[in-house]
């Protein structure tokens, strides 16, 4: 009896310094990582999950704005309410980093590990930066995984209602978290087996039933996602670009550059994937052989880790947040090999504990320090400095517009401003990821002159232009350039105009054009032509003109001709015109053609000294002095001291003795 009232002391004593222990070691996380957060600027994906939230304004129309999201409802339920509370946006990542210290203590209290072990695994990568600093719901997953693995070892497998309902909530967090959850849960349960109380399993397994049904229907998007294919043919090199995700997720370092979220040291090698992938084949061996005792838990990692992987091949290839399930289903299986067994039983299994997960530790408290401070040192994105810099200066206030639709929705989201978005051509505050999402939608420079165009009609304000990539000829289209955000981590950079409203009709593209003609600015005059047309398909002055640019500026006398053909269908009367279509087809080469011309232009003019000129020139080509004469003589009844008709006379009549 006594000996047995100090085991119970001694187990109580234990569980006194893992409590003060994970108490300590979360609130020194939650500190640091409050100060960190405040450094990083989020990114679209984290502003996206807040704005749809608060664009819904019950739980139905919650379900119906996020159908596309590919997620569970956990966390847009937890952003939900914290909008109720009617918080900023700030409070996400501050909710965040709390779910993550939270997480950081359920792991040190429950755990097997040592103290100083504890504080590696929450030091790494994914604990402190990846699933803490970012803002999305795989906090809540951590939180709740550790949690079922921390009650079913402390409590030998009873209370299985209680895993479950965890479990329920564990499979609402997404899709990566089922693949782990569904494995551990038979694990559980294969251990805890007992035929006799095969009553006690029903209500458990109702339970998890509900909860993949429930996740299934709300994470599952419909036909028209973005991300509805299934990548289900034999690619070899998809293969070893997913089953390099492995290395890539043990051993994240990254790249020590401005662009290092997503990467990895070994990208600098040739054939890296390769090699990551041979790397990954070796860390996957290592941990199968460090399992092999235990045949439930080698389960619980194969199928998992298979889980994982085939997922991401067939589904959807992600980045490291996503990879990060493979590594965090091996801490899992380590916990649960280190609760089960006290000492490690063979020599190679005490090695690869030794040495293996040494490096494991080292290695991902090092990419964690990097990251972060890469996180501190860099603009991670701009979507709010430039949002910023937009409320500061009042362009909040007038009609914005935006190209690369899903990094300016992260702007609409902070301002909480509508944007019309070119691609799809639509208003809105958050995105929607289907079959319409902009990257589905080809855009030209044409398709960004036409969508201003018809929106500054539409509104007959100012209008600022946000676009993630330069326009170059804003100068021609009289655009103010405002301001530009560049050099971010993750390439949310931004190019912000403003174009001023004034009568910006086809007439003053036109007129603009013509100044510009006269300066020799091919170039650029027809850009301005081309909007011209664009608002008016059917201004023969502006075919008119383009001809010219292409005639007389760059000599592309193809795209002259069909210019001209249109500035005939639409001013087919316009002596103009028809003059300048004898000019092409004369500089072409066509100048028995271009003859017909200059004399269909003298009906209609009869006074035109050029066609005079140019008729005399089309008989003078081709040594037919008399007649080109002639044509001067009538023209120098019209205007008897013009040069140019002098100068031809003399040059014919020397070449005519």
């Amino acid at each position: 009896m006594l000996k047995k009232n100090q085991y119970i002391m001694k187990n109580k004593l234990m569980a006194n310094r893992k409590l003060v222990q994970a108490f300590i070691v979360s609130g020194i996380f939650f500190l640091i990582q409050l100060i960190l957060v405040q450094y990083h600027e989020m990114w679209a994906d984290e502003i996206h999950a807040w704005e749809i939230v608060k664009c819904s304004h019950s739980f139905g129309e919650l379900l119906y704005n996020t159908r596309y999201e590919g997620h569970p409802q956990l966390w847009f339920v937890i952003l939900f309410g914290l909008q109720k509370l009617g918080l900023g946006y700030f409070s996400m990542q501050v909710v965040h980093v709390f779910i993550a210290a939270l997480a950081v203590f359920v792991f040190c209290f429950f755990s097997p590990f040592s103290l100083l072990q504890n504080i590696l695994f929450c030091a790494g990568y994914f604990f402190s930066y990846e699933y803490s600093i970012i803002s999305r719901n795989y906090s809540i997953e951590m939180v709740l995984l550790f949690l079922c693995a921390g009650i079913y070892t402390k409590y030998n497998g009873r209370h299985l209602v209680l895993l479950s309902i965890l479990f329920f909530l564990l499979f609402q967090t997404n899709v990566f978290a089922i693949i782990i959850g569904v494995p551990f849960y038979i694990y559980i349960v294969w251990n805890i087996w007992d035929k006799k109380k095969f009553n006690g399993l029903i209500l458990p397994a109702v339970i998890i039933l509900v909860a993949i049904t429930v996740a299934a229907i709300t994470a599952i998007p419909p036909a028209d996602s973005a991300f509805s294919a299934w990548s289900t043919k034999p690619d070899v090199s998809h293969f070893i670009g997913v089953l390099s995700d492995g290395f890539t997720t043990y051993f994240p370092i990254p790249k020590f550059t401005l662009h290092y979220w997503n990467t990895n040291l070994l990208d600098y090698l040739p054939h890296h994937q390769f090699i990551e992938a041979l790397l990954s084949l070796i860390i996957f061996s290592v941990a199968v052989v460090l399992f092999k005792n235990d045949k439930k838990l080698l389960f619980l990692f194969c199928f998992g880790t298979f889980g994982e992987l085939v997922f991401i091949y067939i589904k959807y290839n992600g980045y490291i947040r996503h990879h990060g399930h493979i590594f965090i289903l091996f801490v899992l299986c380590y916990w649960l090999y280190c609760n089960r067994y006290s000492t490690i039983g063979d020599r190679l299994s005490r090695i690869i504990n030794r040495y293996f997960i040494t490096a494991i530790l080292v290695v991902q408290v090092t990419a964690s320090c990097f990251a972060n401070m890469l996180d501190v040192k860099y603009v991670f994105s701009n979507d709010m400095p430039a949002a910023q810099y937009i409320k500061a200066e009042g362009l909040d206030k007038i009609p914005m517009l935006g190209d690369g639709d899903f990094s300016v929705a992260g702007i609409a989201g902070i301002l909480d401003e509508d944007v019309y978005f070119m691609r799809p051509s639509k208003w809105g505050k958050y995105i929607l990821p289907d079959q319409n999402w902009g990257p589905f939608i080809q855009f030209s420079e044409k398709n960004l002159l036409s969508e201003v165009s018809k929106i500054q009609k539409e509104k007959k304000k100012d209008i600022v232009v946000i676009l993630n990539y330069p326009f170059n000829d804003y100068k021609a289209l009289h655009w103010s350039f405002l301001k530009a955000f560049g050099n971010s981590v993750i390439g949310e950079d931004f190019y912000l105009y403003k174009v001023n409203y004034i009568l910006q009709d086809a007439e003053f593209f036109n007129a603009s054009a013509e100044a510009m003609i006269a300066k020799n600015e091919y170039g650029d005059a027809i850009k301005l032509l081309e909007r011209a047309i664009l608002m008016n398909p059917d201004y023969g002055l502006a075919y008119m003109n383009l001809a010219d640019c292409y005639n007389n500026g760059l000599n592309d006398y193809t795209k002259a001709l069909s210019n001209i053909d249109s500035a005939m269908k639409y001013a087919p009367q316009n002596g103009k015109v028809i003059f300048d279509k004898g000019a092409i087809l004369y500089n072409a080469g066509r100048k028995s053609e271009a003859q017909d011309f200059f004399k269909s232009d003298l009906k209609l003019a009869p006074r035109n000294i050029s066609a005079y000129l140019a008729l005399s020139q089309c008989y003078g080509d081709r040594k037919d002095y008399n007649d080109a004469l002639i044509y001067l003589y009538d023209a120098l009844k019209i205007d008897p001291d013009n040069k140019d008709v002098k100068s031809l006379v003399n040059k014919y009549q020397k070449a005519k003795r």
